[in-house]
């Protein structure tokens, strides 16, 4: 392993403190070709199971699909697409225009019906929403960005409104609650904190504590390492730190990623924590 981030630190510049991402063989587009289907649910949705969530973090997607189904969802993968954010970060905007204009004729037809979009990593999902309507103007991308949703706050405002019912176990704990930037800048953290207040018993605190200092690729790169380790220990590792019995809750695989590797904790995207709430 210390060879390994020897080379990675040399031949890619990742910085050899830093953890690498797990990858999985068993991603979530396996799992669930291969699981067998939960039938009746009276409104169908489309998980937008990222790159980041089916390889890296496969669990997440897994107790999203849980969760919706149990809520009387009717699941389906958006399986293939690529959100383009990769691209658009680095700056190659004419390959993630051409990637959006590939993707977008199939995607706005699924959703044309008002079948909406749910996303669990903001990063990826909110790209649909913000950048494809500007890398591609029209009615399309238009009706994709309509139809793209947090799958959390979703899920928070339709149990709210009553057309969806959750059945959750008391569950007495204090829960520290860090969102992502990219999900502040665009919709707010609300919808997401509310969603963890559906656990009977749970008491969730928002963190006002800035960005994480992680910002994707930002603070796997050895030049900015420490910088980002500098950003993280201003406020959000030290809040974390404070309450070593709370759960930890992020939406981000970055904020997620950076907590762990700066504290050991292990944070969870809120669709885990309903997902371990759920009544048998």
């Amino acid at each position: 392993r210390g060879l390994t981030r020897w080379f990675m630190e040399k031949v890619a510049g990742i910085d050899r403190r830093r953890s690498l991402p797990e990858v999985f063989s068993e991603h979530l587009r396996s799992w669930f070709s291969k699981r067998q289907k939960t039938e009746g649910g009276s409104r169908k949705v489309l998980l937008f199971d990222d790159c980041l969530t089916s390889f890296n973090e496969p669990e997440i997607g897994k107790a999203a699909v849980q969760v919706l189904e149990s809520a009387g969802c009717q699941v389906e993968l958006v399986n293939p697409i690529c959100c383009g954010r990769a691209l658009i970060s680095k700056g190659f905007l004419k390959e993630a225009k051409a990637l959006v204009e590939l993707q977008l004729p199939d995607l706005a037809r699924r959703v044309a019906d008002g079948t909406p979009i749910l996303g669990l990593e903001p990063s990826c999902v909110l790209t649909l929403m913000d950048e494809w309507p500007e890398l591609v103007p029209g009615k399309l991308s238009r009706q994709v960005a309509a139809a793209v949703h947090l799958a959390d706050p979703w899920l928070a405002e339709q149990t709210k409104a009553t057309k969806l019912t959750l059945k959750l176990t008391n569950q007495p704990a204090k829960c520290l609650f860090h969102g992502h930037c990219h999900q502040r800048a665009l919709c707010g953290v609300a919808g997401s904190s509310d969603a963890l207040q559906m656990v009977p018993g749970l008491k969730v605190t928002t963190l006002d504590a800035g960005c994480c200092g992680m910002a994707g690729a930002f603070g796997f790169e050895k030049s900015h390492y420490d910088l980002s380790v500098q950003i993280a220990n201003l406020e959000l590792i030290p809040a974390v730190q404070a309450e070593p019995e709370a759960i930890i809750a992020a939406t981000g695989t970055s904020c997620r990623h950076q907590i762990r590797d700066l504290t050991g904790r292990v944070a969870l995207h809120p669709m885990q924590i309903l997902a371990a709430g759920m009544q048998d």
